[in-house]
């Protein structure tokens, strides 16, 4: 690759083009056919601005090579605006490829810098990151959103107190950076819960459509003892996106938080529970363990929208199970059931007590 700001090249695999950037279907990109390289050619063509820079596309097997050659001074704005626009498509794979060029070619433009820093911290690659990043900052001290990048990076590494005194940094730069608060609050209240809840609450409040910020200002309310309006910003959390590994995490902290609220009330052995997993072990007895399993695993699927187990009006179905069930009652039978399918299967309460309780009255009926 050749990279200069007078000269660059980008040489690309097939496989490294985004198909939804260009209008080709993915089998014939794969393919390398005519119609693939002609919408990669005016692709580039166009997306880099022909008419600011001279633009050949020559294509070498599975590689594309594209050369840039500068014709006006907004040239290299244009370039670099690509660029980022690859990212903000999600395209990573092309981007990579383009800001590792870029950056050779630019080696002090913060947008380059800070955008190549980002992303190599989002794939993972921390230890190339991280250099970037303290680049970019030691380029341009006042550069608050690179700061709350090399935070992010740092914590992301593990290593706290560096991403704490960059987050910080960011902070004090731009005090309504809404992503500095966000990830500041969190990283606070890993340790001081309570000094992180108004950066959190705050994120939250500004970025309601931000999974990330509902998740953390959601925990955060758990761990300061605030469980009824930690479960309804948890609830937001998981309708933002209800199939994300975020969500799960919601759907955990619900759980863990009706557990909370069901032992406050209850105290000590809650006997409804004990009660209802006795049901359940007679009621699994008489169906057998293939039974069993469908119904302990019907529950848990089921739960995985959360079970108001603290409100004994609200009433549930089984398709595998006739009748209705309240919330707590579901629950107990799925530990119950998952105890006898296998006892080292996590059922995400813990009705341990009472699940012994059960068992030594239940053997001696």
């Amino acid at each position: 690759m050749t990279a200069s700001p007078d000269r660059i090249i980008f040489r690309f695999h097939l496989s490294e083009l985004d198909p939804s950037l260009l209008p080709v279907e993915p089998s014939l990109l794969q393919a390398g056919t005519s119609p693939a390289a002609e919408s990669i050619r005016n692709y580039f063509e166009k997306s880099l601005g022909f008419d600011l820079a001279e633009i050949h596309v020559d294509f070498q097997g599975d590689h594309v090579n594209v050369e840039w050659k500068p014709r006006t001074p907004n040239s290299e704005k244009a370039l670099i605006g690509w660029a980022v626009d690859i990212l903000k498509a999600g395209a990573y794979k092309m981007g990579q490829v383009v800001f590792s060029v870029l950056a050779e070619a630019f080696p002090e433009n913060i947008v380059v810098l800070c955008n190549y820093g980002m992303l190599l911290s989002d794939l993972g690659h921390l230890d190339k990151a991280i250099p970037i990043l303290v680049k970019t900052t030691n380029l341009e001290p006042d550069h608050a959103n690179a700061w709350n990048a090399l935070g992010v990076a740092y914590q992301r590494k593990e290593q706290d107190e560096d991403a704490l005194f960059a987050l910080q940094k960011s902070h004090s730069i731009d005090p309504e950076n809404i992503y500095t608060i966000r990830n500041l609050g969190g990283l606070i209240a890993k340790k001081d819960p309570p000094k992180a809840l108004n950066l959190l609450k705050k994120a939250a409040f500004l970025l309601p459509n931000d999974q990330g910020a509902q998740y953390g200002y959601g925990l955060c309310l758990r761990l300061t003892g605030n469980l009824a309006e930690a479960s309804s910003v948890l609830h937001k959390a998981i309708d933002v996106a209800p199939y994300s590994e975020l969500a799960e995490l919601c759907r955990s902290e619900l759980t863990a938080i009706s557990h909370e609220i069901m032992r406050e009330k209850g105290g000590g052995v809650r006997m409804d529970v004990v009660m209802y997993c006795i049901a359940a072990m007679e009621r699994y007895k008489e169906l057998g363990s293939e039974k069993t399993k469908t119904i302990a695993f019907e529950i848990a699927m089921l739960g995985r929208s959360g079970f108001d187990i603290n409100n004994p009006s609200k009433k549930y179905k089984l398709k595998s199970l006739p009748g209705e069930f309240t919330g707590l009652q579901l629950v107990a039978y799925m530990y119950v059931g998952l105890k006898m399918v296998d006892p080292s299967l996590d059922s995400g309460i813990d009705f341990s007590r009472e699940y012994e309780h059960a068992l030594q009255l239940y053997k001696t009926r």
